[in-house]
């Protein structure tokens, strides 16, 4: 339900009319929200029906409810909440709250059961987007972003923010600042930004982008997809930490020195460039080290292990695995079962590759301009 304010085309403090216009046009012009002062410190603005509201402050100082000044001065406010009823369409502006209200520690929006459109403060907000597929942005502060159901687009803006997805196919993005992002249910599509940021999954067949920071990725349920550094090659030497948990992940650590943990599930692993740590453990994996001096664990079942280039540590684990050195200097651990390990060229005048193992956990091997040494226990 929308009242009329009679005070909407007057100035504060004169009252003064600002400008004339036909009839219909000043019923317009006088439909606001209804809003509940429960005292000169506690806003309410409730929306019955589908509507928009843009809050801020006049150059006097006194809050604004989409441009009609109210009487009270924003320094004076403390509380300030926006509720949306029913499956409504709602457009809720908030930017233009600011460091005027200066007692106002945060903002909390519940925006219902349609598809809504939020815009935070530059304060500390709670937005929440309840049914439908909203599209929330938090702004400047420290805001907690919850889509709720419905396929959702929550951004974090700036500050370290926390955002959870909810029921839906949801997008993430932390923006700036050091964020907590959790998809939940649904097929997510999950983006750190700047920042050291935490990036889970959860449930669902996920798309997991770190971005720059040194950031942690947990893919947990579903076949998911994680990239460290997103894939946009400018180098960066961030550190990322990235677990695959159950599902057939395909996981790129990005530039820097990466720990990558694949977990249950047939993964598809890339440490990219840097001295990273990988680990296949469950599942029939493929683990590239690609650049750098990587560390290479196969963990349990038939793994493809491919040092690439660097200085590389091979180690099979259980399982009947192909280890490959390619080049550079690598030792080349079978373990357990029947193993084929291919060798690479070592490159100048070092000795070449090392191949640990007994002679029957080793089905084949081949080298390439190589003399390797075999530890037989």
């Amino acid at each position: 339900m929308l009242i009329s304010s009679w005070l909407r085309g007057w100035s504060l403090p004169t009252r003064r009319v600002r400008s004339l216009g036909t009839h219909s046009e000043l019923l317009e012009q006088r439909i606001v929200p209804a809003v509940n002062v429960t005292d000169a410190a506690a806003f309410v603005v409730t929306l019955t029906s589908t509507d928009s509201v843009t809050i801020g402050v006049d150059e006097d100082g006194f809050v604004t409810i989409n441009g009609v000044a109210k009487t009270t001065l924003a320094a004076n406010v403390t509380s300030l909440k926006v509720n949306c009823t029913g499956n409504f369409i709602n457009e809720i502006d908030l930017s233009g709250v600011d460091g005027s209200f200066s007692n106002l520690s945060g903002v909390s929006v519940s925006a219902g059961g349609g598809n809504d459109s939020v815009l935070g403060s530059s304060l500390n907000d709670t937005l929440i987007g309840g049914d439908g597929n909203d599209s929330i942005e938090g702004g400047e502060g420290i805001d907690v972003v919850n889509g709720m159901a419905g396929n959702d687009a929550l951004g974090g803006g700036d500050g370290a923010d926390s955002i959870y997805g909810g029921n839906g196919d949801d997008t993430l993005d932390g923006g700036t600042g050091n964020d907590r992002l959790r998809g939940q249910n649904g097929n997510d599509s999950i983006t750190g930004g700047d920042g050291n940021d935490t990036l889970e999954g959860f449930a669902g067949n996920d798309k997991l982008i770190g971005g720059d920071g040194n950031d942690s990725l947990l893919a947990a349920g579903g076949n998911d997809f994680c990239d460290g550094d997103g894939g946009n090659g400018d180098g960066s030497d961030f550190k990322d930490t990235i677990y695959g948990d159950s599902g057939s992940d395909t996981i790129r650590g990005g530039d820097g020195d990466d720990y990558i943990n694949g977990g249950a599930g047939n993964d598809i692993i890339g440490g990219n460039d840097g001295n990273d740590a990988l680990y296949g453990l469950g599942g029939k994996d493929s683990i590239t080290g690609q650049a750098g001096d990587d560390s290479i664990y196969g963990g349990n079942d038939n793994d493809f292990l491919l040092g690439d280039e660097g200085d590389d540590n091979i180690h099979g684990g259980s399982g009947n695995d192909t280890l490959v050195g390619n080049a550079g200097v690598d030792t080349l651990d079978g373990q357990s079962g029947t193993n084929t390990v291919v060798l690479g060229d070592g490159a100048g005048d070092d000795d070449g590759d090392s191949v640990v193992g007994s002679s029957s956990e080793i089905e084949e091997y081949f080298g390439v301009d190589d003399s390797w040494t075999a530890d037989i226990s």
